[in-house]
């Protein structure tokens, strides 16, 4: 993901565009906090200006004023965002209130992979550059369970699929079914005794949102498993 498709891609935008200077914003997660690592030595090596070391963000985080105006101040031309949280609509409303002139160049940017990411802007994001990670999160024929899960999902929700982890969630009861010791665990029995946990899960996730920050970003998610 980051030497096959994030170098490359902002390799090339550097290129055409005649841009180098790179300002990097990570959500305090080990994976953004790895990957954010790895961009910034990488590009430092290909000759960015890469603006000091990555702004790390909590999860959770509602207020990215200071960071943008950091990128703003250093003359950043690229800000490189890896989060996979529902914040990440308030921090594109606040690049653009902010009138900062870099880019928005998403490893991960949650909001921009979700459906409903023009109203969770208030129509301030109507594009950005984003990596979807697994197939399925976006439509394509990547591979023979792509458009089943796609259509799979439209039909349950109404709604084309959400985020980036969706599809991995849809495989893992189909794993768990090819890789089960007892041959006669069907899916549907796993099903069965996962979706509670789902269940309990987004119920837990939805009575934290409410007791934290008591405001709906425009995001949903859906954890229940489709078949």
């Amino acid at each position: 993901m980051v030497t096959g498709e994030i170098i490359p891609c902002l390799v090339d935008i550097g290129k055409r565009f005649g841009v180098d200077r790179l300002f990097i914003m990570i959500q305090d997660v080990a994976h953004a906090r790895g990957g954010g690592g790895l961009i910034a030595k990488i590009m430092a090596e290909k000759g960015w200006h890469v603006i000091g070391k990555p702004e790390i963000y909590p999860t959770g985080t509602t207020d990215f004023s200071m960071g943008l105006i950091k990128a703003k101040r250093e003359k950043a031309q690229v800000i490189l965002i890896w989060m996979d949280m529902p914040e990440t609509s308030i921090l594109l409303k606040q690049w653009y209130d902010m009138k900062i002139p870099a880019l928005p160049f998403g490893s991960i940017i949650a909001a921009a992979e979700q459906p409903g990411f023009w109203k969770a802007t208030e129509g301030k994001g109507e594009y950005c550059l984003a990596n979807v990670v697994n197939a399925g999160n976006a439509p394509s024929e990547a591979t023979p369970w792509t458009m089943k899960f796609v259509k799979a999902y439209k039909k349950r929700w109404n709604i084309e699929p959400e985020g980036y982890g969706t599809s991995t969630s849809y495989m893992a009861p189909y794993v768990l079914k090819d890789a089960s010791i007892e041959p006669f665990l069907s899916t549907l029995l796993i099903i069965h005794f996962l979706d509670p946990f789902f269940q309990f899960l987004l119920l837990a996730k939805e009575t934290r949102g409410s007791q934290d920050k008591g405001e709906d970003n425009g995001q949903q998610s859906h954890h229940h498993l489709i078949v």
